[in-house]
Order: C-alpha cells, then structure tokens, then sequence
C-alpha cells in the first residue's frame, strides 16, 4: 500500500512539472512571437 502511494505521488509531482514546462515554454514562445501593433508602437514613441 505504501508503495502505491508513492508511486502515485511521483506521478503527481511529475504531472505537475510537465504542466509547469508546457506553460513556461508557451509564455516564451507568446514572448518571443510577440508582434506590437503600428498603434502600440507610435504610443510608446510619444511617451
């Protein structure tokens, strides 16, 4: 029994962490990709 819980644990935590590199990766990539607009970038000129 104590083994099972273990195990399930592991897989818990490994879930987690795959969870947690999948939304890192896809912040990154929407950073990376990120094109401003004509509007946002003429705004940001006249501050």
């Amino acid at each position: 029994m104590q083994k099972a819980i273990i195990i399930s644990l592991g897989v818990l935590i490994g879930i987690a962490g795959i969870l947690t590199i999948g939304a890192h990766l896809a912040a990154a990539t929407q950073l990376a990709l990120y094109e401003p607009d004509e509007e946002d970038e003429n705004e940001a000129r006249s501050k």
